[in-house]
């Protein structure tokens, strides 16, 4: 069994695996920085909230390093977690009012920076790679 996980670990990562880590670090940053310059703009940064987003953003951070190292879980909880957000996201649209639909624009800006590295690590490449890790 160790034979076969240290023949696992010498597989290269394919490169769309490299770029969708590359592209979730580069969504979790934008959306702490976007979250944190809205809360201070709209006079609502607290360390309440600072904290939540702090706990999120590590939470992200670590199923992203999990993913670098093969581990299929956290790819299926970012896929879910994304299906999840994108039904809210829709449900809750009409009931906004008309001064935060701007979130819902930044959301918009942002939300192909979460897809586009989920789909990337289920296409045939990156599946193959993951299996040599189970």
């Amino acid at each position: 069994m160790t034979h076969e996980n240290s023949a696992a670990k010498s597989v290269q990562k394919p490169t769309q695996v490299r770029i969708a880590i590359l592209l979730l670090y580069v969504y979790t940053v934008i959306s702490i920085l976007v979250y944190s310059a809205l809360s201070i703009i709209n006079g609502k940064f607290s360390i309440g909230s600072f904290i939540y987003q702090a706990i999120i953003s590590l939470v992200s951070i670590f199923f992203i390093f999990m993913i670098s190292k093969g581990k299929t879980w956290p790819r299926n909880l970012l896929l879910i977690f994304l299906i999840l957000g994108t039904c809210s996201m829709l449900y809750l649209l009409p009931s906004i009012k008309v001064n935060l639909r701007y979130q819902f624009i930044i959301s918009g800006i942002k939300y192909p920076l979460g897809l586009i590295p989920i789909i990337l690590l289920y296409f045939k490449p990156a599946k193959q790679w993951f299996e040599t890790f189970k």
